[in-house]
């Protein structure tokens, strides 16, 4: 059995009131790469429901960056310093309507 490396996912959820960074650990096979399905494994509140989509930071030589949305569980994402960027957004009929109720 390979020994599992640590990055950290560093996130924001996309449409909450509090836009700050929140991270976790996340357990891969490899650090440099890891997937979505172990981010989503390590990820402390997307299994208490809802339809999470998740978009990578990536870079883009025009602006910087750019979040591209992540739909493939096996698609290896980029780390940076062992850390990966992620934007998450819920977008269940329940949050969506959520969202629209704001202030």
């Amino acid at each position: 059995v390979a020994a599992m490396a640590q990055v950290w996912c560093v996130y924001d959820v996309q449409g909450d009131r509090d836009n700050s960074e929140n991270a976790f650990e996340v357990f891969c096979s490899d650090p440099d790469a890891p997937t979505l399905a172990e981010l989503q494994r390590s990820c402390p509140f997307t299994n208490t429901g809802g339809d999470w989509r998740w978009r990578a930071k990536v870079n883009d030589d025009v602006f910087g960056y750019c979040w591209r949305d992540v739909r493939d569980a096996h698609e290896p994402l980029g780390s940076e310093d062992g850390v990966v960027r992620m934007r998450i957004v819920d977008v269940s009929p329940q949050a969506i309507e959520r969202r629209r109720r704001k202030p």
